[in-house]
């Protein structure tokens, strides 16, 4: 897919808050530019919505494997992070 002046085919975007307003946009931009997005947020429901929304644009959202090992590697690295 790709976009012409940002290609991200064959990368993974992390979006904090990617769920609404702003963060929503920058998903479905990355994901419109080749990205497989992981967006997050603190409400369950519209993370899901937000995954529904890339994959609707042929990317692979993989928000929750991959946001459990960002977790367990950053609490690694940095201590104690809440989940």
């Amino acid at each position: 897919m790709g976009h012409p002046l940002l290609e991200l085919t064959n990368k993974t975007a992390v979006v904090i808050g990617g769920t609404s307003g702003i963060g929503l946009a920058l998903t479905k931009a990355l994901a419109q530019a080749g990205a497989d997005v992981v967006p997050s947020s603190r409400r369950a429901e519209q993370v899901r919505s937000a995954a529904l929304d890339v994959e609707g644009l042929g990317r692979r959202q993989t928000a929750r494997g991959l946001m459990r090992r960002l977790f367990g590697k950053a609490g690694r690295n940095s201590g104690d992070i809440m989940q």
